[in-house]
């Protein structure tokens, strides 16, 4: 006689770059598996890549998840993840509050005056959404007569970025983050067909007041931000503390 066959709950979640809502089932033994493994050997491009996997497999090959914007793919796996294990998380934080900020008050050389408490937290993954910038658009004009037209940076474009938005390495990705080129007289020119040489041309040809306004548009882009109220029980400090990004939820 067959074993019976087990069946998963689906969803429906909305994502920004999508039009239409996506469905989504919670990641099973197998696919949990993956991820674990992918952790224990510490490598975040292993670890970058299980997580596609098993968005992938989850969405049931819905969406593209190597064009998919950082943020959205951050924003699915949190909702996979309060799906398949359990939507509150618990952490620890680290109480940094100064107690002795006169050098001979502190103990030894190891000594920086700070409490250091390990402060357990639990945080609701359900109550964390996507933030937007009133002040953040696609469309930038960077001069009086040309614009460009962006597109959101991938998972792969977030880890060349690095945790700083550096100008210099704004330079290296400017190139898989523009959409097209356009001009106030209805010219619209597609990066992406353009030549390397000619591509490379452009960015170059830009000043510094220019690669500003471009790189406004990574500060502002959508994050999953959440803020959460410390309150060290050793030294009664408290502090609102703003988490970004998945490694703060999961650190």
């Amino acid at each position: 006689m067959a074993l019976p066959t087990l069946t998963a709950p689906e969803y429906e979640i909305t994502l920004l770059s999508q039009a239409n809502p996506v469905k989504f089932r919670p990641y099973l033994v197998r696919e949990e598996k993956l991820l674990l493994m992918a952790q224990q050997g510490g490598d975040k491009k292993e670890i970058e890549t299980a997580i596609k996997t098993i968005i992938r497999t989850c969405t049931f090959d819905a969406i593209n998840v190597e064009r998919l914007p950082s943020f959205d793919l951050e924003y699915i796996y949190l909702q996979l993840r309060a799906k398949s294990v359990n939507n509150v998380v618990e952490t620890n934080f680290e109480c940094r509050n100064m107690l002795r900020e006169n050098e001979d008050q502190r103990r030894d050389d190891k000594d920086d005056g700070r409490c250091h408490a390990t402060v357990p937290m639990k945080i609701n993954l359900d109550d964390i959404q996507l933030t937007t910038n009133e002040k953040h658009s696609k469309t930038i004009l960077i001069s009086d007569t040309v614009g460009v037209t962006m597109q959101y940076p991938t998972a792969d474009t977030i880890i060349a970025l690095g945790p700083e938005i550096d100008p210099l390495v704004v330079l290296k990705v400017l190139e898989d983050c523009i959409e097209n080129i356009y001009t106030t007289d209805g010219e619209v020119h597609e990066f992406r067909d353009q030549t390397a040489e000619d591509r490379q041309e452009f960015i170059n040809s830009m000043n510094v007041k220019q690669l500003e306004l471009i790189q406004e548009f990574f500060t502002t882009m959508p994050a999953l931000v959440h803020t959460v109220n410390f309150v060290c029980p050793k030294c009664e400090y408290t502090e609102a503390i703003e988490l970004r990004g998945l490694d703060s939820f999961f650190g």
